[in-house]
């Protein structure tokens, strides 16, 4: 008997802790005007992912990278949670108490509007991922930082099948063979067929099974960079064979 009645009071406090949390976030978006966080979401993606990630969950360059790097995951972090702690810890970084030395001030950088804005959309990101991510995917990454980005992302994912140099000659390709890794030098289908097959993986596209979707993980955003790198290589390839 002890035992059912516990069971219900942790599914009522788990039931009350997700209605919480969407109150919570309905309270934000209300609070917040839709271009403060779509400017938010500009500014964390110009200059905060490079360490927390296009979801914040930590999985930016630096910190997949560097081993000795700490953990820069601000969904789950419990050291700012607060707009207002937000705010402090985005205008003097490492300067407050508890936070670590590899958080940079930005108050000589941005200005409080930008330091604002982004405040919203972190605590957005943090209270309802899923909304928060709406606002980056509706971002189209700029052609030189798409680039750059979709570089390090297919570094970090891509390279043990498909190779340093997207020909398909990467580690794994000693053991897949049937098909072996594409090579994606010259691409001959659209970018809306690309975003699919990436973001749902080969077999659902009648490809290969080895193929993982990476949609759950990686943003729109982030999937469009890979394009684009991949795009840039395709032309460097062109102009290589032009000039022989």
């Amino acid at each position: 008997m002890k035992a059912l009645f516990l069971s219900r009071l942790s599914l009522v406090s788990c039931l009350a802790l997700c209605l919480s949390n969407v109150v919570f976030a309905q309270v934000i978006q209300s609070s917040a005007s839709t271009l403060q966080l779509k400017k938010g979401a500009v500014t964390f993606i110009g200059n905060c992912t490079l360490c927390h990630g296009k979801h914040g969950m930590g999985e930016g360059v630096l910190s997949l990278k560097l081993h000795y790097y700490p953990n820069t995951n601000i969904v789950n972090g419990q050291k700012a949670t607060t707009l207002s702690d937000i705010k402090k810890t985005i205008r003097n970084g490492s300067q407050r108490t508890n936070i670590n030395m590899f958080m940079p001030p930005w108050k000589h950088e941005l200005s409080e509007e930008e330091i604002n804005n982004a405040a919203y959309f972190i605590q957005l990101l943090k209270t309802d991922t899923q909304s928060a991510l709406q606002y980056i995917d509706a971002i189209e990454p700029s052609s030189h930082e798409g680039i750059g980005e979709g570089k390090d992302l297919f570094q970090t994912r891509c390279v043990l099948c498909h190779g340093n140099n997207a020909d398909g000659n990467g580690r794994m390709a000693k053991i897949i063979n049937s098909p072996a890794p594409a090579d994606l030098r010259n691409l001959q289908r659209d970018d809306s067929y690309l975003l699919k097959i990436i973001s749902l993986g080969g077999e659902s596209m009648g490809r290969s099974a080895q193929m993982p979707p990476w949609g759950e993980e990686l943003s729109q955003y982030q999937i469009n960079s890979i394009i684009l790198y991949l795009r840039s290589l395709a032309d460097k390839k062109t102009l290589t064979e032009e000039a022989l």
